[in-house]
């Protein structure tokens, strides 16, 4: 009996919070609702999921993305994307954070690759290329010896027949204080534009 009232508890606890809790559309996230769970209801977070490399000669820029569904970030839920990276310049590591990834110690609130922002064509940087209806994703990126600096990263997937791509621009998202003088302007990944392809 304790156990039926038990399991009888956590369904009415369940359907209370889907009933409390409004759902609406990731790419409708404008105006933010404490409470409400933005969802990536067209599943456009999807296509982004998995291991990406751009390899140039001596250099490798190696992405891992994974989507969390229905994270809550303190004042509302929502789905979006997570990940880490590595990078080499002339044969040589920089920096590898991808065992963050499935370290039990690292929440999805620490990952050095976060977001959800859908941009349409004109959006940010406006994609000439892009379809009308095409959405591209604006997210968090965070070199972890120099935090000072705000960057971010705008992903654009390609399906060039067959074979998965993405276009991603890493670029400055504004201003900031720097720590000391001469410090570094940039992350170590430099600023530009990249294909990765996904293995």
């Amino acid at each position: 009996m304790k156990r039926f009232i038990s399991s009888l508890l956590i369904l009415l606890n369940i359907y209370c919070f889907k009933a409390q809790t409004p759902m609406l559309s990731l790419e409708n996230s404008d105006d933010f609702v404490n409470g409400a769970y933005y969802k990536d209801l067209n599943n456009e977070l999807n296509k982004f999921v998995g291991t990406w490399i751009y390899n140039d000669g001596n250099t490798s820029f190696v992405i891992q993305l994974q989507k969390v569904e229905q994270y809550y970030n303190g004042e509302w839920y929502e789905d979006l994307l997570i990940g880490e990276y590595q990078y080499l310049e002339n044969g040589v590591e920089v920096i590898n954070s991808l065992s963050r990834l499935s370290s039990p110690l690292v929440n999805n609130a620490q990952h050095y690759i976060d977001g959800n922002q859908l941009l349409k064509k004109m959006q940010i940087i406006p994609c000439d290329n892009c379809g009308m209806a095409e959405s591209r994703v604006l997210l968090f990126f965070t070199d972890p010896q120099r935090k000072y600096l705000h960057n971010k990263l705008v992903l654009r997937f390609i399906d060039n027949n067959g074979v998965e791509t993405i276009e991603v621009q890493l670029f400055s998202a504004g201003s900031y204080i720097s720590p000391y003088e001469n410090a570094p302007k940039e992350p170590r990944v430099p600023y530009g534009s990249y294909e990765l392809i996904k293995q």
